[in-house]
């Protein structure tokens, strides 16, 4: 790491470190997807650096220095989640026109509440020294308070990826049933939540079929970009358009001298918007607001990303334009000199509600999920996946929605 007093981490509450070792799927209490929480870490960077007029030079620069502090690791984690509890988030998502309602309404409010994102990157030296030419690893897991149930990784430019479906069934039951938030009993994948039921359904599968049974059975396995579309197949789906833009849209992850480009997009399109405003101290942290147009500031990003459109997987920058034209404030909050949590409310870019659904961004150094490449993966191959699906259709018919 770089020079100076080297700094014990102290993780946030609600983020806890695991053994650099390959874990078992576990997390604690918990896209989007990580483009969300790194998005958000690069727009703080980017913006804080950019600002210089002297109303909020003080608060910039207080802003620019703690993310220069994580800066100075060797990796830093994000976790993401709404900080909202289920009641609350049911009464903003049943306000107004917009989606919400429904006689699931309560399992989503419920499976909201306790959906966690949580990303880490690691280079291998102090993040602030990184080049286009640097290896930069990352990993994102996804959980509902218990054991992950989706997580992938790209290290050294190999995409890996664990899906739980026992650990997903369960959690998908206990929101649907009486007295779990849900609504009604839950069916389909629901039933290989119960104990025994994932390892029948994994009899089923013959052993000749090695990497689609270690991807039902919650194993990690390695995934070609180019291959995408034939697993899309394989689910049920088409393999045209959308999983070509996915496959390209892996090189974000993958390429470092495309994650430059687009933090220099965003340093051009929002570094001259933002405005930082000291909001004094409050639990222990320095507060700042940053304050930006969401219309003029999507549509200058919308400019500057056109240029890596095709890199990004092409995606449709016209949505920019619906951002609402109104101010939208952010709260950073700075903890030992370190930026320690964003938050903001997504009813800010909602016109058809009132109410507030805060997403909170927690920063730290260290790794909350492991970013080093699994012991073992193997390649998942899009035809062993079918043939396993036939396979356990027979036995869990309700599989055959993902075909």
């Amino acid at each position: 790491m770089g020079g100076g007093a080297q700094w014990e981490p102290r993780l946030p509450s609600g983020i806890r470190p695991r053994h650099p070792k390959e874990p078992e799927i576990k997390s604690s209490r918990p896209l989007s997807r990580t483009a969300v929480a790194l998005t958000s870490a690069t727009l703080l960077l980017t913006t804080a650096t950019a600002c210089s007029t002297a109303d909020h030079l003080t608060s910039a620069m207080r802003v620019k220095n703690a993310v220069a502090k994580l800066g100075e690791q060797e990796s830093v984690s994000v976790t993401a989640r709404l900080d909202a509890t289920p009641a609350e988030i049911l009464a903003y998502l049943q306000e107004g026109d917009g989606p919400g309602k429904g006689p699931h309404a309560r399992q989503h409010a419920r499976l909201l509440a306790d959906l966690e994102i949580a990303a880490a990157v690691s280079a291998g030296k102090p993040l602030r020294d990184v080049n286009a030419r640097d290896r930069v690893d990352n990993a994102t897991a996804v959980n509902f308070g218990g054991k992950d149930v989706f997580a992938f990784k790209s290290v050294d430019s190999k995409l890996y990826t664990r899906v739980n479906l026992a650990a997903l069934a369960t959690e998908l039951e206990e929101s649907a049933a009486p007295g779990g938030g849900g609504d009604a009993a839950g069916e389909g994948p629901a039933s290989l939540g119960e104990p025994g039921e994932l390892e029948k359904l994994l009899d089923a599968v013959p052993d000749h079929l090695t990497s689609a049974k270690a991807a039902l059975g919650g194993r990690w396995v390695r995934v070609s970009p180019n291959e995408f579309g034939r697993i899309n197949e394989a689910l049920g789906g088409e393999a045209g358009t959308g999983s070509d833009r996915l496959a390209q849209a892996t090189a974000l992850l993958r390429e470092p001298a495309l994650q430059q480009r687009v933090v220099k997009a965003v340093e051009k399109a929002l570094g001259k918007r933002a405005r930082f405003t000291g909001t004094g101290r409050r639990e222990g942290a320095d507060h700042v607001t940053l304050t930006l147009n969401a219309r003029d500031a999507a549509r200058e990003l919308g400019r500057a990303l056109a240029p890596v459109r095709a890199q990004l997987g092409d995606p449709d920058l016209t949505v920019l334009d619906a951002a609402p034209d109104k101010r939208i404030n952010i709260d950073l909050a700075i903890r030992h000199e370190r930026l320690s949590t964003l938050t903001v409310d997504l009813g800010q870019f909602d016109e058809g509600r009132s109410g507030a659904l805060p997403l909170k961004l927690t920063f730290a150094s260290g790794e909350v999920v492991s970013v080093a490449a699994p012991t073992k993966a193997d390649r998942l191959d899009p035809r062993d996946l079918l043939d396993a699906l036939s396979q356990v259709a027979v036995r869990h018919p309700e599989l055959s929605r993902l075909r």
